[in-house]
């Protein structure tokens, strides 16, 4: 399973709708939201295209930048899982 924003919101409700809807919440109110989901669909993009042997496009500042932004939400993830 990708870790798209998507899936991870499906898998966080099959264990705890709580944990979804503070995940979610926690999400939704960041300044910065649209920047934060354009990053974690870029670098799964760029995964699967590296993995399924294709040509990725995103260069290294780009994963960079992409994984800083997904930081954000990795930890909100961590902080809503119990």
């Amino acid at each position: 399973m990708n870790p798209s924003y998507a899936n991870i919101c499906k898998l966080l409700k099959d264990f705890d709708e709580d944990w979804h809807s503070e995940f979610k919440a926690c999400i939704n109110s960041a300044p910065n939201k649209s920047v934060l989901m354009t990053s974690l669909t870029s670098l799964v993009d760029a995964r699967n295209d590296f993995a399924h042997g294709g040509n990725p496009s995103s260069s290294i500042g780009d994963v960079t930048t992409y994984f800083r932004n997904c930081r954000v939400v990795i930890e909100a993830l961590d902080s809503k899982v119990k």
